[in-house]
């Protein structure tokens, strides 16, 4: 069996599994500020709000100022 007929196609796309390609200009995104990294990390590591984390780091100077 050759490889090209060893996997079947997804379910609901036709040309034999190849979709719309999509570029990746699309999904730019440009990377998170500190001041929007540092809660995400406390909030998740300690479990808190975000809310709460925001004002941890606010309090601890983490991540820059805060508006």
């Amino acid at each position: 069996m050759s490889p090209e007929k060893e996997t079947a196609a997804p379910a609901g796309t036709g040309n034999g599994g190849i979709g719309k390609v999509i570029g990746a200009a699309t999904y730019r995104n440009s990377p998170p500020s500190a001041t929007e990294f540092a809660p995400l990390v406390i909030a998740e590591r300690f479990r808190l709000p975000i809310h709460m984390a925001r004002t941890v780091c606010e309090l601890a100077a983490i991540g820059g100022r805060l508006a």
